[in-house]
């Protein structure tokens, strides 16, 4: 090999070398670079959840019959409803709205599964300003009346006659809203409800058909413990 052969072999191999070098400093670099960025990500995301959890409105129900309590006509076993529905967040919950699912004689796994079915479902409903709903303000009350029709008269029969006259409602569903800031995504407070009469020694009685409407008096909700505590998300 002639001497300029040798250099230029030694100059290519240096700058070989020099390549190498310069791709493992960039592959560090990235790799810092992705950290940091997935680092950013991640503080991004904590800041941003920790703005909600602090921030957004928190809506509490509590259930109560109202004057017309149960009563029986052509669409069948009917409710009385009055939620009073409470925000006790420090920002205004949106497109606030309650949906149901009555059911009558129902047990444990039925009742769940009606429940994560009605909240998935309202979910689903993405918001528009036709929506039928509200807006509750920080530290109010809003008064929501809704009639819960659990079955038509076949259905009360059929559950009547498994019963030997009786039937067990549950009063089942979730309050829907949104919170005003950040993404627009669903909150929900669900519920699950057993309508019963109190006896006079403390106990509970079973709806008895035959006795016909009862007044709001006569009637108790009382919740499903069962289902575990089923809180505000």
């Amino acid at each position: 090999m002639t001497n300029s052969e040798i250099w230029m072999t030694c100059l290519t191999a240096v700058i070989a070398v020099a390549g190498v070098i310069g791709a493992c400093i960039f592959i560090n670099q990235l790799g810092v670079m992705q950290g940091q960025l997935t680092e950013m990500k991640a503080t991004s995301r904590l800041a941003e959840e920790t703005l909600e959890a602090t921030q957004r409105p928190w809506v509490s129900i509590k259930p109560g019959i109202g004057p017309r309590g149960l009563y029986f006509d052509v669409n069948g076993a009917n409710l009385d409803l009055v939620f009073s529905l409470k925000n006790s967040g420090p920002t205004p919950a949106v497109s606030v709205r309650i949906e149901g699912a009555p059911r009558i004689d129902v047990g444990s796994n039925d009742r769940i599964n009606a429940l994560e079915k009605v909240c998935t479902e309202a979910k689903a409903q993405a918001e528009h300003p036709r929506m039928a709903a509200h807006t509750i303000f920080p530290g109010e009350t809003l008064d929501m009346n809704i009639t819960y029709t659990f079955a038509n008269k076949e259905q009360v029969a059929l559950a009547a006659e498994r019963m030997h006259g009786f039937i067990l409602p549950v009063v089942i569903g979730c309050v829907d809203y949104f919170f005003t800031f950040g993404e627009r995504r669903h909150h929900q407070t669900r519920f699950v409800y057993d309508l019963d009469c109190p006896a006079p020694n403390g106990g509970s009685l079973a709806i008895k058909v035959s006795d016909g409407n009862k007044p709001a008096n006569l009637l108790r909700l009382r919740r499903w413990l069962e289902g575990g505590g089923f809180q505000a998300d």
